[in-house]
């Protein structure tokens, strides 16, 4: 980190201090294809910082930004975790960053690696692992908030297609995965009676209630 040592007099007793100014941070973001590394990214960079990148995306937003002065290519986190964090490390320790920071849920594995961060020299910023798997996904957020008393949607996990029926005599209902960044989340709306695929990913495939991902999944049903 690039600190600028100057001196401040002070009008009053003309007494002279030593004071530091912070020129310049070097941060390295875990994610570029969200709209909020695109946005912490613009901030850090108007802010005299230099801003960096990782995704294993081609076409990551943070790729068509003034913004973002490099980006790194990573295995994808969602599959591959661990491969991921290794990546990371590597790119952070070679390119003499600051600050690795998360900005999606590439938290839960920095903070399931802390001891490992800390002695490879990683700086970053986030909450124990305990305090994250309290929300780091749908259901266990759901969970915390229903402990806590606090008020949520009406929602309900399903396990199975037969489950998943008596939500569509209420429309529209939302079907989502756990984490479902980068996955399909089906919708069911009043005007088509079939599951569809959110229209926020840009496509129409069928995404079936009896499809075979039922064996191994839980989903979190919600009404707006």
């Amino acid at each position: 980190m690039n600190h600028d040592v100057f001196q401040v007099q002070l009008a009053s007793g003309g007494q002279r201090i030593l004071a530091a100014r912070l020129a310049v941070v070097r941060v390295l973001l875990t994610d570029g294809s969200g709209l909020t590394s695109r946005q912490v990214a613009t901030q850090l960079s108007m802010a005299g910082h230099v801003v960096e990148v990782l995704t294993p995306d081609r076409l990551a937003l943070t790729r068509f930004t003034r913004h973002v002065r490099r980006v790194h290519p990573v295995p994808p986190f969602g599959t591959a975790p661990f491969e991921w964090l290794d990546a990371a490390v590597a790119v952070y320790r070679t390119g003499g960053f600051d600050v690795l920071l998360p900005t999606q849920e590439q938290a839960a594995v920095l903070s399931r690696s802390a001891q490992r961060l800390h002695g490879s020299g990683v700086a970053t910023a986030v909450p124990s692992f305990d305090a994250l798997i309290k929300v780091q996904d749908k259901l266990a957020a759901r969970a915390t908030l229903a402990e806590l008393g606090l008020p949520q949607p009406d929602g309900s996990i399903v396990l199975s297609a037969a489950e998943l029926k008596p939500w569509g005599r209420r429309l529209p209902v939302y079907i989502k995965v756990p984490i479902g960044q980068r996955r399909p989340e089906c919708a069911m709306s009043p005007s088509r009676r079939n599951w569809k695929l959110s229209p926020r990913h840009g496509r129409r495939p069928a995404c079936s209630a009896t499809a075979a991902s039922w064996s191994s999944r839980r989903w979190l049903a919600n009404w707006p």
